[in-house]
């Protein structure tokens, strides 16, 4: 896994977690801040996991 690959999954990552927090916050009726928020956190939880998985390489299966 190259940089490039690293960060299109990322990118797409924060587009589908902010598609999915505009819908939750508006039927759960959520402050946009508060979903926003829950949106960078989703991606940096994502970030972190394909660094540490590009590092130390897939687990066998």
């Amino acid at each position: 896994m190259n940089t490039k690959d690293i960060a299109l999954r990322l990118f797409w990552t924060v587009v589908a977690a902010a598609g999915g927090a505009l819908v939750a916050a508006q039927t759960l009726d959520v402050e946009a801040l508060k979903a926003a928020g829950f949106v960078g956190l989703t991606a940096a939880i994502n970030f972190i996991t394909l660094l540490a998985r590009a590092h130390l390489g897939e687990p066998p299966k």
